[in-house]
């Protein structure tokens, strides 16, 4: 019990060492966002979707050349190359969420860039958190706000969409699901 106690010890302490030694935010990017951190050696995770289902990668280059992104894709050993556009498309989806994550020595480097969202990004995060808490009343409020920032943020649509047909409140979701549908639609 003693050594026990003494692993979990050194253990929450090598986990608050490693929180507090970093700096991460996340963010809606875009491809030339991705270019200028790949260049200063600083990898951005993306999630993009596939299909109907969302898909985490990190970005780790990129070749202008023949207009592919490079990423270490979790399915794949080797990194894969994605065309531009094909990338666009899947990570639209996500409404370009993009995060990065550094030692706290190199944030200096970063925290100049200009990154839009982070504000939607971050209240979105708390509504998939409570959602999944399952704490539909929270969650929704979260959504509502992330959308008074940012009227066509998809995932908060989404979310409340799914919100309203998990309560079963079918005219509501009906509505909510016309609404994206005719502004996702347009912007296709």
């Amino acid at each position: 019990p003693a050594m026990q106690a003494l692993w979990m010890v050194l253990g929450a302490f090598f986990f608050a060492t490693i929180v507090v030694l970093l700096f991460s935010f996340a963010f809606i990017g875009s491809i030339d966002l991705i270019k200028q951190l790949v260049q200063m050696e600083v990898p951005v995770l993306v999630d993009e979707y596939e299909g109907l289902d969302g898909h985490y990668l990190v970005i780790t280059g990129y070749d202008d050349r023949k207009g592919v992104l490079i990423a270490q894709d979790p399915n794949f050993m080797e990194p894969v190359e994605i065309t531009y556009p094909d990338f666009e498309e899947q990570w639209e989806y996500s409404q370009r969420w993009a995060a990065v994550v550094v030692p706290e020595a190199q944030s200096a480097f970063i925290k100049d860039f200009q990154f839009a969202g982070r504000e939607e990004v971050a209240l979105y995060a708390r509504a998939e958190r409570e959602f999944e808490r399952g704490y539909y009343l929270p969650a929704t409020d979260f959504c509502r706000k992330t959308l008074e920032l940012n009227k066509h943020y998809h995932p908060a649509a989404r979310m409340l969409i799914k919100i309203d047909m998990m309560q079963q409140k079918w005219e509501s979701a009906a509505s909510r699901l016309r609404q994206w549908l005719q502004y996702h639609t347009r912007s296709l």
